[in-house]
This record gives C-alpha cells, structure tokens and sequence, in this order.
C-alpha cells in the first residue's frame, strides 16, 4: 500500500507537543491508555516488536495516512490540540485497520464470519491483513490507521492549533 515515506497526521494534546518541542522528540506515554485498554495497547506494543525492525518498546502513537475530519468531540469540547503533519519511513509505521482495532480495544475476535471459531488473540493479527478484511463480510472497506514509536521534529512537515470544539 505505502512504499519508501509517506504523509500521516496525529494528533496531540498541547502538553504533548510541547514536551515535544523540549526533547526535540514526540513519544507515546503509558500514562494517557485508559485502564480498560492497558491490555490492547500492551498486545500492539508486542505486535510493533515482532513487525518493527528498529522497535525498542515505547509506547504507541496513533498517525493517519489522511488527515482525520472527526466530527464527534473524541478530543474533548475545551482541550487544546494540535494537528501534526509527518513524513515517515514505512519501515517504522505498523499499519492496521481503525475499526478492526477496536475488536482489540473490546476484546472480541476478529472473525470471517459469525460462524468462525478462532483463537481471540490470533484473530486479532487480522487488523494487519487488509486484504483478508476487504474480503471478509462482517469488515468491508479498510480504514488505514499507523502506530510509531516516535516521531522526531525534524520529521514534522506542518503544525496546526485548534480545540476539541473545532472541526477541522
């Protein structure tokens, strides 16, 4: 799907992006998971150890390969945020699908049908096969989503301010 760089956009809270600016480097934090998805997070850090190369066990950063349009307040209405455009080396983002993710985050299977039997946790390797998820009924159309383990400032291509009550 992607080759050599590419563009992705994450989002940040202000306090982030400023600790950011401070160590000239954005990292994910263990301190911002939400207990109900300690476990899930913990899953996807294993899955960017077998499937990252130069992976070295911090934490996730979610980035997307389009810039999100998310209408719904999942950023909180009063929050200061910041919209982060990168470039990035493929060999260090782990692609996976948004809604497929979410099966993790709940811990059900991710099955071919409602009549599969599967090992949950094997069944979640599955949010990594796009194709196998096109194909599948109960999945349809991929959503692209990416996890790094950092992103350094000299990788930012842009920077946006905004609040959780802008849409953007």
């Amino acid at each position: 799907m992607y080759t050599h760089d590419a563009i992705f956009y994450t989002v940040q809270a202000e306090p982030a992006w400023e600790a950011a600016l401070r160590n000239e480097n954005l990292g994910g934090s263990f301190t911002y998971v939400s207990p109900d998805f300690k476990e899930a997070y913990q899953w996807m850090r294993q899955q960017m150890s077998l499937r990252l190369p130069q992976y070295n066990g911090g934490y996730p950063i979610w980035v997307w390969p389009d810039c999100p349009t998310w209408k719904d307040g999942s950023y909180g209405h009063s929050q200061d945020l910041v919209l982060i455009e990168v470039k990035l080396p493929m060999h260090r983002v782990l692609l996976s699908d948004f809604q497929s993710w979410h099966a993790v985050l709940n811990k059900f299977p991710v099955l071919a049908h409602p009549q599969e039997r599967i090992d949950m946790k094997a069944s979640w390797e599955r949010i990594f096969d796009f194709e196998f998820l096109e194909a599948a009924p109960e999945w349809g159309e991929v959503e692209p989503q990416g996890v790094v383990e950092s992103i350094t400032l000299h990788e930012i291509v842009s920077v946006e301010n905004f609040s959780g009550e802008q849409i953007f």
